[in-house]
């Protein structure tokens, strides 16, 4: 391969425009577009998935990523194609299946990590975003690489001087649907949180299911899954602080900290789970931690609405 491009296949069910795709596969090609030409396995055409094996002949390296080597797959008969044409095949993801919570929307995916594990002994490699998820993958296969999640500086303005910390108290929690049960676990103290101060705002994107949809002040923004408008989307709420809460659940202890990154670039601070994805967030100088403890976050919180110097300080 000196001196030539990889040739990449690339057999994923993510929607090219969501972030898994961007953050995991996409974007890191076209940041290496001289040396890597990806070419896409599988179409979306009239409701119906078609899968292109013909890509097996032309490619170096096969890439599964996330639920795409689940039940049907295998049953198709697509998995045991793959493996006999002899390519290295690698498996990339950045969840833990295994564990995914009955809550989330996605509970079918447990089943698809049962037949995930059938692919691993056939792989090359397996990518993952976090070391924890290293520690979990790694009791079915030898050779797991963390490759963290990062920010694209083409799509967020990192480089744009911090003003946040000094606009009027407002509050954005944003995750996808079925982060439901994380931002139900910080309801209580936001409630009272808006009862007190009459000049805080809270606006809330993506989730759809939460209490705090009937509370005054507070704006719910529709999900919306394309991660090259988020960016822009989130930069024009204003909004001066951010909440990253977790329920402590297995599943959780293996994401990235993509939350912090993100908000980071647009300069907004936020108050994070004390928990080990956010190990990275130093308490007080880039950001504000809180246990699961109700007052904890209301303290915090509190905290973050009432002192703007410290508000800038973080966002910093």
């Amino acid at each position: 391969m000196s001196g030539a491009r990889l040739r990449l296949a690339l057999y994923s069910l993510e929607a090219p425009e969501f972030p898994c795709a961007r953050l995991r596969v996409l974007d890191p090609v076209r940041a290496n577009a001289g040396s890597v030409t990806l070419r896409a396995g599988v179409e979306l055409a009239a409701g119906k998935l078609k899968v292109d094996l013909s890509l097996l002949e032309w490619c170096d390296v096969v890439l599964l990523q996330r639920a795409f080597p689940g039940r049907q797959a295998h049953e198709a008969g697509i998995i045991d194609r793959m493996v006999r044409a002899g390519k290295p095949i690698v498996y990339e993801t950045d969840d833990d299946f295994a564990s995914i919570p009955d809550w989330h929307s996605k509970e079918h995916h447990r089943e698809n990590a049962q037949w995930i594990r059938r692919l691993l002994p056939h792989v090359s490699l397996v990518t993952v975003s976090t070391e924890a998820l290293r520690d979990r993958l790694a009791q079915h296969h030898p050779r797991v690489m963390v490759l963290p999640n990062c920010v694209n500086e083409a799509l967020w303005p990192v480089h744009d001087r911090v003003a946040t910390g000094f606009r009027e108290p407002h509050i954005v929690y944003a995750g996808s649907r079925g982060h439901w049960r994380d931002l139900e676990s910080v309801e209580r103290p936001l409630t009272e949180l808006l009862q007190r101060h009459h000049d805080l705002r809270l606006t809330i994107m993506g989730v759809d299911r939460t209490a705090l949809a009937s509370c005054q002040r507070v704006s719910m923004v529709p999900f919306n899954g394309n991660y090259g408008l988020y960016p822009g989307r989130l930069a024009a709420l204003g909004a001066s602080l951010a909440v990253v809460p977790l329920v402590e659940h297995p599943f959780n202890e293996t994401i990235s900290p993509i939350k912090f990154l993100e908000f980071a670039a647009v300069g907004i601070p936020g108050v994070f789970q004390d928990m080990a994805p956010y190990a990275t967030v130093r308490h007080r100088v880039d950001g504000l931690k809180a246990d699961a403890d109700a007052e904890a976050w209301a303290d915090a919180i509190d905290t973050l609405v009432a002192d703007d110097v410290l508000r800038q300080s973080l966002a910093e």
